[in-house]
């Protein structure tokens, strides 16, 4: 805790969007991740955008190089998402999973592990078939229902 908080007076020395983001999470949710890893996903023409293992995503400009993190909007089905310029939408599940879980069978759906469809830690995420993702949700349902 001592070494969050240096990092956080050091932060705020530099008046700095990174470092309002550092109090924000500090203040919000009592921790900061400090070291959080990144991983490119796309590029604009003004942009490159990142996804992190915890489903995060920022942008940075790359005149700039200022730094903007996305606010995830929840599709209709309960899914997280950001649309990134020109107007197309990605689902943080995906981004996760093609950034960090290797695809050797090349499994085109991304199962949440939990059934949280807003749990998008890379922890929770696996490749999955069709028909593997609706056993997972079968068997995981009958198990909800077993415990009522």
């Amino acid at each position: 805790m001592n070494q969050v908080k240096s990092n956080l007076k050091s932060q705020l020395k530099q008046r700095t969007t990174e470092s309002l983001r550092w109090l924000f999470l500090f203040l919000l949710k009592g921790e900061v991740t400090m070291n959080e890893q990144w991983k490119q996903f796309g590029q604009s023409a003004k942009r490159k955008y990142y996804i992190s293992p915890q489903g995060n995503v920022k942008s940075i400009s790359i005149v700039t190089g200022i730094e903007r993190h996305l606010k995830p909007l929840t599709d209709k089905d309960g899914y997280h998402y950001v649309i990134i310029k020109p107007m197309k939408a990605y689902r943080i599940n995906r981004l996760v999973a093609q950034a960090y879980i290797p695809n050797v069978n090349n499994k085109p759906f991304v199962n949440h592990i939990d059934l949280n469809r807003i749990n998008n830690n890379v922890d929770n995420l696996e490749w999955v078939t069709h028909s593997e993702n609706m056993k997972h949700s079968y068997k995981h349902r009958k198990l909800k229902q077993l415990q009522k």
